[in-house]
């Protein structure tokens, strides 16, 4: 019995399960785990099954190809403090299809185990991101994004959509198991509440996409009529129900409303209005930068706050501009008469940061998408800095991501340069944000052509592509696949160690140690 519990093979299930339990609770142990897992490969011996194991995992093979453009990456460096740092973070890229493929295929049970010990890490992540999360909202200045207790709230919520698809088909797979279905239907309900609650936008983006192929994933593969009316009315429903939704929340900036402020209505003004027709930003749909009186509007407002006109409010915002926007949602004048119709209570919401009276000391999902609505359509605003944003910010990052691609288009900077380049492309760009700002891309597809060109950018394509032949057969596979290569798209999600072994482990569980994939692979030494 002893023997049969240090057995390496289950001591190498125990180093997977303690890679898949940390990646949303610590790092520390995410390097602890990958360091047992080395030792008990080399120690275990046995190099030549493993080899022939190795040697026939082409998706393996691939993964590790990441890594060594990583090294080929260090010809073209300069800093090479940068990219051995680099190197190291994204090191599973190199030991984790290495163990994963070069052992006997995970059974179904071991799979389960693996499994079990993510989830579990993951409930406990959340519920402390949770408790953080009641006591930030506490306070005036609270980033909802800063609630992850242990990892990026981006890099939780993928894995929290990884987490519900991957519960939904094991309740479809295992229907006859009812005790089962409890626990999963408390542990999706707890899961989409943390989604909602913490407005993890990515991770319900990501959600609805990966959800929505499985669905059509269901409805091409079933020979049943039922299956397939009742799988395309959900698709229909679900896109209608959503879409409307969103027009609700974004539509004021779709169809702005050209009418002139109500309280201009029947009344001589004050004073006379100043307007700037080049600022575009607006507020439910009413421009803010017009209908402006200054001096009328830092009277009255001085006189009823004791925060200054030109100074800042609470949350460390600019009072004029967020007393002008807050005016501009209720369509208002900018001068005594708009600053008149304010109640206290608005009065300390603009005080407080608020901008918009639909949204005042609401933290909802709708604020969170009205949000990123208002930073997509003001960017056109010359004027507008748009730091601290997430839309916004993005943009920037792009922007001046596309100007170092344009001078080493082919062959990119190198492993360790692309923060260094990524700076002289935001001073070529006169980039509004200040340098604590000039970040990478935020988008892995053009980090990798910023540090490798276009022909490390095709490879990573490639590489990426490969598992589309699985993820035909599986729809666990296809929820992760687009689940990886659409956070891809607003981040860097292989650039840190979290990021870089989610997405790798994963791989090689769904994928390079799957039997049903690789049938070809040796027998684990119970079937031999």
């Amino acid at each position: 019995m002893l023997d049969r519990i240090l057995n390496y093979r289950n001591a190498y299930l125990l180093g997977l399960c303690g890679v898949f339990f940390s990646l949303s609770v610590s790092v520390f142990v995410i390097s602890t785990a990958e360091i047992f897992l080395a030792l008990i490969w080399i120690a275990e011996g046995d190099y030549a099954n493993k080899w022939k194991r190795l040697k026939s995992n082409r998706f393996a093979w691939l993964f590790m190809s990441l890594f060594l453009m990583l090294v080929l990456g260090l010809s073209v460096t300069q800093n090479f403090d940068y990219a051995l740092n680099d190197i190291r973070i994204k090191l599973p890229l190199l030991i984790l299809p290495l163990f994963m493929a070069s052992y006997p295929p995970l059974k179904r049970g071991e799979q389960a185990v693996v499994g079990g010990f993510f989830l579990l890490g993951l409930l406990i992540s959340t519920i402390f991101s949770y408790f953080r999360f009641l006591d930030l909202s506490q306070e005036l200045t609270m980033d909802v994004r800063e609630s992850s207790a242990f990892i990026s709230h981006v890099r939780l919520s993928l894995m929290l959509a990884l987490a519900i698809i991957g519960l939904v088909i094991t309740w479809f797979r295992n229907l006859r198991v009812t005790w089962a279905f409890p626990p999963i239907i408390l542990l999706i309900t707890w899961f989409l509440f943390i989604l909602f609650r913490l407005q993890m936008i990515t991770g319900l983006a990501l959600l609805g996409t990966a959800a929505f192929a499985c669905i059509i994933w269901m409805v091409l593969r079933s020979s049943r009529p039922a299956v397939r009316w009742v799988g395309g009315g959900l698709l229909a429903f679900t896109l209608i129900s959503s879409g409307f939704y969103v027009h609700q929340v974004v539509g004021s900036f779709i169809h702005p409303d050209p009418s002139p402020p109500k309280n201009l209505v029947d009344r001589e003004p004050t004073c006379k209005f100043r307007h700037s027709p080049e600022r575009t930003q607006v507020e439910n749909g009413h421009l803010v930068w017009a209908y402006m009186c200054d001096f009328e509007a830092e009277a009255s407002w001085e006189a009823r706050s004791e925060y200054s006109f030109s100074g800042k409010g609470k949350t460390g915002e600019y009072i004029q501009a967020t007393l002008y926007r807050f005016l501009a949602s209720l369509n208002l004048t900018k001068d005594s008469a708009g600053i008149a119709q304010l109640s206290d209570k608005d009065i300390r919401a603009i005080e407080d940061g608020e901008t918009n009276y639909l949204y005042a000391y609401k933290e909802s999902l709708a604020k969170r998408i009205y949000g990123i609505a208002w930073e997509l359509y003001g960017f056109a605003d010359e004027k507008y800095n748009p730091e601290g944003t997430s839309v916004g910010q993005r943009l920037e990052f792009w922007k001046a991501a596309r100007h170092v691609i344009q001078n080493h288009f082919w062959m990119g900077v190198g492993t360790g340069d692309v923060v260094d380049e990524m700076r002289g492309g935001y001073e070529a760009t006169g980039s509004r944000m200040s340098k604590e700002y000039w970040l990478k891309p935020h988008n892995q597809y053009l980090t990798t052509w910023v540090c490798f060109g276009i022909i490390g950018l095709i490879w990573f394509v490639l590489v990426f592509a490969y598992p589309l032949k699985s993820a035909f057969k599986d729809p666990l596979i296809l929820a992760f696949w687009l689940i990886v290569i659409g956070s891809m798209l607003t981040e860097d999600t292989l650039e840190t160690q979290v990021g870089v072994t989610f997405v790798t482990a994963f791989f090689g569980l769904l994928v390079m140690a799957n039997p049903k994939v690789n049938p070809k692979e040796l027998p684990s030494p119970d079937q031999e």
